[in-house]
């Protein structure tokens, strides 16, 4: 019943960090990402949102709470080249990486409220797993089944984004301007969704 304590974070030069940052993907081609400011490090991946994390050593990190490490290997040049995610159970998550740029910071735009009345509705992704989306107030709010109801912000007229995890929401129309499915990406991975008819 003892909370679990975290090890003592230790101070790593801003010059050591910065190499890491970076997109890594695994063999399914499900990203991890990894920002790192000044001496800020964070990553995202497959069923991890955006976290801090802290260092043990330049290589290895930690997330405060939990029993999760995080660990760098460099090639013979001293460049970050594979990220592994422990979780303190069940297999370690290997990624190599890529070439690709980080996602950039979004920014939510103003669109007409109205539209969110069309996408408002739920969505199928697979049998027995859906994604809702309503209205809350002034929010627009989305919540897949089993988990809780989180706000995300318009960056288009049809794309929107979502702030505790690192994932967009494309809806699509067809000729006649029906909103009939929507797309959910999340780690690299493009997920279709069919909007079923109530």
């Amino acid at each position: 019943g003892k909370p679990l304590s975290d090890p003592k974070a230790v101070s790593v030069p801003a010059k050591d960090l910065a190499p890491l940052a970076g997109v890594y993907a695994n063999a399914w081609k499900e990203e991890f990402n990894v920002w790192v400011n000044a001496t800020n490090v964070q990553i995202s991946g497959p069923g991890i949102g955006r976290v801090t994390v802290l260092p043990l050593s330049p290589d290895v990190f930690f997330i405060s709470g939990s029993q999760a490490r995080i660990e760098f290997k460099r090639n013979a040049k001293g460049v970050p080249n594979e990220a592994s995610y422990k979780a303190g159970y069940g297999p370690d998550l290997r990624f190599i990486r890529t070439a690709k740029p980080l996602p950039g910071e979004r920014k939510a735009v103003a669109i007409d409220p109205k539209l969110l009345d069309l996408y408002a509705g739920e969505y199928e992704l697979q049998p027995g797993f859906t994604v809702k989306f309503f209205r809350q107030g002034g929010k627009f709010m989305t919540q897949a089944t089993g988990q809780g109801a989180v706000e995300i912000f318009p960056e288009s007229e049809t794309k929107f984004f979502l702030k505790v995890v690192d994932g967009q929401v494309e809806f699509i129309k067809d000729a006649a301007g029906k909103v009939t499915s929507m797309v959910l990406t999340q780690n690299g991975r493009a997920m279709p969704a069919k909007r079923i008819e109530k």
